[in-house]
């Protein structure tokens, strides 16, 4: 989806074909970080058992949008909104399908379901950071042959 704000001048709009602009790599990079600080805050709410309204709401921002936010991140999208529509569905879906294994195991506990989506948030956020530091993969792709 393409910017409607006006370019200053001497500015270039980016070619579809162009990697991420600096602009998106700067928004992909306060996404990541707002994921780990909800992580983080989250993480010690809960080790710590705190009965507080600051842990419910910092909880919920995280399970609503961290895991899905982490993922999202490896889809190379560069419209912000996109991110966050496919984070709120990505979230919830892995939070569903990890409560749905644990139920199923009769292992359920919220720390052992909140631990595990904790741990697919990190595996994530370090594909993402590995991803970024490697730069967009160049996939050699064989040689299409031409039916005779």
């Amino acid at each position: 989806m393409a910017s409607m704000k006006p370019r200053r001048s001497g500015e270039t709009q980016d070619a579809p074909g162009d990697g991420p602009s600096a602009a998106d790599a700067r928004s992909t990079a306060w996404l990541r970080l707002a994921v780990v600080v909800l992580l983080v805050l989250s993480s010690i709410t809960v080790a710590l058992d705190l009965d507080s309204p600051l842990r419910t709401a910092v909880t919920i921002a995280f399970l609503a949008f961290g895991p899905g936010l982490a993922i999202a991140g490896l889809l190379a999208l560069r419209d912000p909104v996109e991110q966050i529509s496919i984070a709120i569905g990505a979230s919830f879906a892995i939070e569903t399908l990890v409560a749905i294994t644990l139920f199923y195991l009769e292992v359920y506990s919220y720390e052992l379901a909140f631990g595990i989506v904790a741990g697919i948030t990190i595996a994530a956020l370090a594909a993402g950071v590995l991803r970024a530091v490697r730069g967009p993969s160049r996939v050699k792709r064989p040689p299409e042959h031409a039916a005779t």
